[in-house]
């Protein structure tokens, strides 16, 4: 926990790749969204699974020292791995995960959780479903409170993706689960160090559409989940 007077440094740590040609027009508007947060204390790490350099061409052009590129070619198609690689080159006290096509709705959601860290150890940010064609919203994602950590190990998200925590250094995506990766998440930070703050407003976009892993993962989820309930019921013994 975090005195008032205290204004530690955020890590925003975005895990990105080409996304079929739409990598920068997805990560445009995320980044904007972090440099315009009240809250200026932060730092944001780029890990790149692209094949091309649009993005490191992208961030460069920013010229914003905040902004740290990393090119990351190994483990590429694999999101959990892009994703640690940021936490692991993060100098933060705590960790942002920002999925590359989210984004801040509101200029004050980090000023928010970081005064809710005087009283609780981490803090869930509710988002807003945007229909990636449309950019209208759909639908909203508020999470229940208290926060139905059970149902989280058996793969029902209460929460919402990994883009809506913030949490003290010292916590990864488990690289062995394959689907339900923000359920795995959400229930370690849980057990480890009991119920979030939520904030009081939707403050993180979540574009949904066909460019989405779990569109592609379609036709190959159930027997995803199937082996990461069984690996979450022995990791934690449940």
């Amino acid at each position: 926990m975090v005195n008032k007077i205290d204004f530690p440094l955020i890590s925003i740590c975005i895990p990105t790749y080409e996304a079929k040609g739409k990598g920068v027009e997805l990560l445009t508007p995320n980044i904007a969204s972090c440099l315009n947060q009240t809250y200026k204390n932060i730092e944001i790490i780029i890990s790149d699974h692209s094949i091309d350099d649009d993005i490191k061409n992208f961030c460069e052009s920013l010229k914003d020292p905040r902004i740290k590129y990393i090119k990351y070619s190994e483990n590429r198609g694999k999101p959990a791995y892009n994703t640690n690689n940021a936490i692991y080159n993060s100098s933060g006290d705590y960790i942002k995960i920002m999925n590359q096509d989210d984004f801040f709705l509101e200029e004050d959601s980090l000023e928010i959780a970081v005064k809710l860290l005087d009283n609780n150890s981490w803090v869930i940010f509710p988002c807003a479903h945007i229909n990636s064609s449309t950019l209208e919203i759909s639908s909203y994602h508020n999470p229940y409170l208290p926060v139905d950590k059970e149902n989280l190990i058996r793969g029902v998200n209460t929460v919402g993706n990994p883009s809506c925590g913030l949490f003290p250094k010292g916590f990864e995506i488990d690289i062995n689960v394959l689907y339900m990766i923000d359920c795995e998440l959400w229930y370690n930070l849980y057990v480890t160090l009991g119920p979030a703050a939520i904030i009081n407003q939707y403050s993180i976009g979540v574009l949904v559409g066909d460019h989405q892993l779990t569109s592609q993962w379609a036709n190959s989820y159930q027997e995803m989940m199937k082996h990461d309930i069984e690996y979450c019921f022995n990791k934690y013994n449940f």
